[in-house]
């Protein structure tokens, strides 16, 4: 069961709201599967039967804790709360041990940087309708190019293109390698950057540092 470490409240799930009283209360969420601890404690009321309360009992260990955040951790993924996730952390994790998971967090958000700005640069250069054949376009264009535009059997796809379109031959090849190398220098320089990124994250020393990296920083 999820269970609030600081008041032993439980919970039914794990939820964003959830997460973010908890951060803002500076609770601590742990996974129980045992029961929880209370101490008795009598209370007596003059003129009237004395009754018997139950405190909870903050036992709970560092196990229990580490289970808790790694539900915390697999919820924020799976829904894309990457910033929630920043913020739990701190409150569970310090030091060398903190710094590390902060890395890893960092890494998931310039993969998805660098996922969306490619997905661009391939909208920009490639049409959806083409991206199936564009590696057959570049390999048939090169083939007929290196052939010195001579050997219309390289490239069987291309021409079947150019007789559709009414276009020459060599004309459609030319194009579809310079499309290809614009699209080539354009993800290799994403790829170089985000390489670049990646190599400062493993470097850093401090939370302080790890706050500097952002995909948009990067030139």
């Amino acid at each position: 069961m999820i269970v609030i470490k600081n008041n032993g409240s439980i919970l039914e799930n794990l939820n964003k709201e959830i997460i973010k009283d908890v951060i803002a209360k500076n609770n601590i969420l742990a996974i129980v599967n045992r029961a929880l601890s209370y101490k008795e404690n009598r209370v007596e009321i003059e003129g009237s039967d004395d009754y018997i309360e139950y405190i909870y009992q903050d036992d709970i260990t560092p196990e229990e804790i580490q289970a808790g955040t790694q539900a915390v951790k697999e919820y924020c993924l799976e829904n894309n709360e990457l910033e929630l996730l920043k913020q739990y952390l701190p409150l569970v994790l310090s030091g060398a041990e903190l710094l590390t998971e902060m890395k890893a967090v960092k890494l998931i958000e310039i993969n998805k940087d660098y996922e969306s700005a490619i997905l661009k640069v391939q909208k920009d250069f490639i049409p959806q309708s083409e991206m199936l054949s564009f590696e057959t376009q570049e390999k048939e264009s090169l083939a007929y190019k290196n052939s010195n535009y001579k050997d219309t059997s390289l490239c069987p796809f291309m021409q079947a293109i150019a007789t559709a379109r009414g276009i020459d031959l060599r004309t459609l090849c030319d194009k579809a390698l310079e499309k290809a190398t614009l699209y080539r220098q354009a993800s290799g320089a994403l790829i170089g950057k985000r390489q670049c990124l990646q190599d400062r994250i493993e470097l850093v020393k401090s939370l302080e540092e790890l706050n500097l990296i952002a995909w948009e920083s990067e030139k």
